[in-house]
């Protein structure tokens, strides 16, 4: 019956790795997966801008590698405040921020198709691939983050569900709110070049 249940685990791990990962490791890996988002996203011109928004930017070092790393902080401290609501037990914090930086590395997929698409004047043609691409490593990402979020709350149910919807509203909210004069001028810089 063990042998079964561990068959089953690993036939479902690329849906949830973290039953192999320490938060520790999970950390160290996630950041360096964020690092790259950032400059692979400066490259091709699609950086991870929200929590988990993937857009075409004009090449800016500072949205490319500070807000995926934002947006990852904001929404690790509010799924930590949704555990410590649900949750009556301890938790490690360090499961939580690196379980959720982890989560984010579906995301690397979504920026590395920037370079399909042509920046000077892109069609909707050209979107079409790049857009299925991105939906594919979005919902890939929610997914990790929900399985990273569920295992360190210790159990499923309806509250888990629900205090994880809020905390993504709660860091979208934030996270919109950090960035938007930010987003206002560099749109408007953006639209003043063309």
């Amino acid at each position: 019956m063990e042998q079964k249940k561990m068959n089953e685990r690993r036939r479902f791990e690329w849906m949830n790795p973290f039953f192999s990962l320490t938060g520790e490791r999970a950390l160290a890996i996630g950041v360096i997966g964020m690092i790259l988002i950032g400059v692979i996203g400066y490259f091709s011109g699609m950086v991870n801008d929200g929590v988990f928004d993937l857009h075409i930017y004009p090449s800016d070092w500072k949205i490319a590698l500070l807000y995926p790393l934002g947006s990852w902080f904001v929404l690790s401290v509010c799924l930590g405040v949704g555990l410590m609501v649900i949750r009556r037990g301890a938790f490690r914090w360090i499961d939580i921020f690196g379980f959720t930086a982890f989560a984010r590395l579906p995301l690397l997929l979504g920026v590395l198709t920037g370079f399909l698409i042509p920046h000077t004047a892109p069609e909707m043609s050209h979107m079409i691939l790049p857009g299925i691409i991105s939906v594919i490593a979005v919902v890939w990402s929610i997914i990790y983050t929900w399985s990273g979020f569920r295992l360190c709350a210790g159990k499923g149910g309806w509250k888990t569900v629900i205090t994880f919807i809020l905390a993504i509203i709660a860091a979208y909210l934030i996270v919109i709110g950090l960035t938007l004069s930010q987003r206002r001028a560099l749109l408007e810089k953006y639209t003043n070049k063309m």
